[in-house]
């Protein structure tokens, strides 16, 4: 139920600082997990539980996945990938990203 309109104006500013939370991937899904955690801590019966499994391990794969092309690292995303698995075991884009991390590491 929302109209757009185009202008030319310039309505707004971006601005880029160091320490803006699109450079800082950590302190971005540091935020993101109190978020989620917080949410379903005082929302428990809003989500389906099976929705809320599928959000925690794409929370986990997400941030592992972060972390090894931001750091060229495998541990700590392979850990996130295994916190995620215990999650959603069955979630696809879980096992794509292990395939990743896991060629990669090859």
């Amino acid at each position: 139920d929302w109209r757009f309109q185009y202008t030319e104006e310039k309505t707004y500013i971006y601005r880029i600082w160091p320490g803006q939370m699109s450079k800082n991937y950590r302190g971005r899904y540091d935020y993101a997990f109190r978020i989620l955690s917080k949410f379903i801590d005082e929302n428990p019966e809003v989500l389906p539980s099976k929705l809320k499994s599928r959000a925690w391990a794409d929370m986990y794969v997400s941030r592992g996945m972060s972390i090894a092309v931001a750091e060229k690292t495998f541990i700590e995303p392979f850990t996130d990938i295994l916190k995620g698995m215990r999650h959603d075991f069955l979630y696809v884009q879980l096992w794509k990203a292990l395939i990743k991390l896991l060629i990669r590491r090859i």
